[in-house]
């Protein structure tokens, strides 16, 4: 199934002209083999993942790439209410196709945490025993919450704004929602039906901002305990791939080493010869009364390994929706 690797490679695609196939081969549904979700963000609609579909849809007539539509103008109510309508959808996607083999997920923002919830819905039902999971690939999406951890202005208007305007949501993606334990922590417990499921995917692939992305900061959508690196701001892009300034495999981290109080991942992103900021960054994390759920929930998804892009938008707001490959010119 030589396709299955390119599902992540279309990600870093620059206008490159879909394949188009016949009208024969979109007609049965019995060739298909697996099945991609796509999945939007706060806010958002089927529009924001239409480019990511049309390029997917051209690797094989064997994949079917369906973006999930229940979530529209519902995105405010929960991630595990939403979440629970993407696993009903994808239920229902996949009993119209009977010979589905691989499944893969696709989550922007919000869309990744509601990706996560879902597929240890799906691990529940035993959806895994069936289907082989194959790619869990996330864009910006904020994995340990979206809180500002700092005592700035800033933090404090972005954790306001959180509670009263976005509703149950809102408060979930600050910790806001239970003070004992909220519910993005319940998603990290390493005995979750959440984590065993996403350690299952044979790859799991995080696209992260490194800047111009004021909604989703650097460390929480690439799992990491620093802000940007500052040697990235001196990186050049790819040629091939111009938004991207850096792609690495990140292997599992011993939870031990984690435990100790120790900032740095082994061959994690932000690893460099500069380490001034990270004694800054821990500094940070600790002013605020939320930090130890902060530093469990890495602790927890660090232990698996994970494919971490990093990507640069020149933008300084719109990089965290440029980053669900609307357009072409975005192709990544």
């Amino acid at each position: 199934t030589r396709y299955h690797n390119k599902i992540t490679t279309i990600m870093f695609s620059w206008g490159s002209a879909p394949v188009k196939r016949t009208e024969t081969e979109r007609e049965s549904y019995e060739e298909v083999n697996h099945l991609i979700v796509l999945i939007h963000g706060l806010n958002g609609g089927s529009q924001d993942l239409e480019y990511a579909h049309r390029e997917m849809s051209s690797l094989s007539p064997k994949i079917q790439v369906r973006i999930i539509e229940s979530n529209e103008g519902l995105t405010r109510d929960g991630i595990e209410v939403g979440a629970s309508r993407v696993f009903r959808e994808i239920k229902g996607i996949v009993a119209k196709l009977p010979n589905i083999k691989y499944f893969s997920i696709v989550g922007h923002s919000l869309g990744g945490l509601y990706s996560r919830y879902a597929i240890g819905l799906l691990q529940e039902e035993g959806f895994f025993e069936k289907i082989e999971p194959i790619n869990f690939i996330t864009l910006a999406t904020p994995h340990v919450g979206s809180r500002p951890t700092d005592s700035s202005w800033f933090g404090w208007t972005v954790n306001f704004i959180a509670r009263h305007f976005i509703s149950v949501t809102g408060k979930q993606l600050v910790l806001e929602d239970d003070e004992k334990e909220p519910l993005l922590t319940k998603m990290c417990k390493k005995e979750s039906s959440f984590m065993k499921a996403l350690g299952l995917f044979k790859r799991r692939t995080i696209y992260a901002n490194t800047s111009g992305d004021v909604t989703v900061n650097y460390n929480t959508s690439a799992i990491v305990h620093q802000s940007t690196p500052e040697t990235f701001k001196n990186w050049k892009a790819m040629e091939k791939y111009p938004h991207i300034i850096q792609c690495e495999d990140v292997p599992p981290c011993s939870s031990e080493v984690e435990s100790q109080g120790s900032l740095s991942t082994s061959q994690t992103l932000t690893d460099s010869e500069d380490m001034g900021s990270k004694p800054v960054e821990k500094k940070l994390l600790l002013e605020d009364e939320k930090s130890h759920f902060i530093l469990e929930m890495l602790e927890s998804l660090q232990t698996l390994s994970w494919r971490k892009i990093s990507v640069k938008i020149d933008s300084f707001y719109f990089a965290h929706q440029n980053n669900a490959m609307k357009k072409r010119r975005f192709g990544f």
